[in-house]
């Protein structure tokens, strides 16, 4: 009875896990986007990490990360 109520919490959490949702994680400190993926990432996460620089580039991430340093700078 236990496994049928946790089935659905353990199928979400695996999702958040499974690295092929995602694809990548930027890199940091390069003038521009770069999403780095796993060496043996499978056909589903290579079109995430491509969706995913694609977010990136459209919600304009790199002038944001910038634009936050500086601020942290000024206050530092």
């Amino acid at each position: 009875m236990g496994s049928l109520l946790a089935r659905r919490a353990l199928r979400h959490f695996r999702k958040r896990v499974d690295y092929s949702e995602y694809g990548g994680a930027p890199l940091l400190g390069v003038a521009g986007i770069a999403i780095v993926g796993h060496g043996r990432s499978s056909a589903k996460a290579v079109r995430n990490a491509v969706a995913m620089a694609f977010r990136f580039a459209s919600d304009r991430f790199i002038e944001r990360v910038e634009r936050e340093i500086a601020a942290a700078a000024a206050l530092a």
